[in-house]
């Protein structure tokens, strides 16, 4: 049994129509990655609490420097 699949036969054209859609189906996840959310105490975990402490200590570096 062979398993090698010959594609000679596909036109360039294919290939570009399946590449096109996935950069549409990608860029249609990432319209919301700029949004600007509310941080909420109450709704925080402790992840959150720590990200939030590393980035006020970013914040201060980077105002001395």
């Amino acid at each position: 049994m062979n398993n090698f699949r010959n594609t000679s036969n596909r036109s360039a054209s294919s290939y570009s129509d399946k590449a096109d859609a996935v950069v549409n189906q990608q860029a249609g996840l990432a319209d919301g990655k700029f949004e600007d959310v509310e941080f909420s105490y109450e709704e925080a975990d402790r992840d959150d609490l720590k990200a939030l402490e590393r980035a006020k200590q970013a914040d201060e570096r980077a105002e001395q420097s």
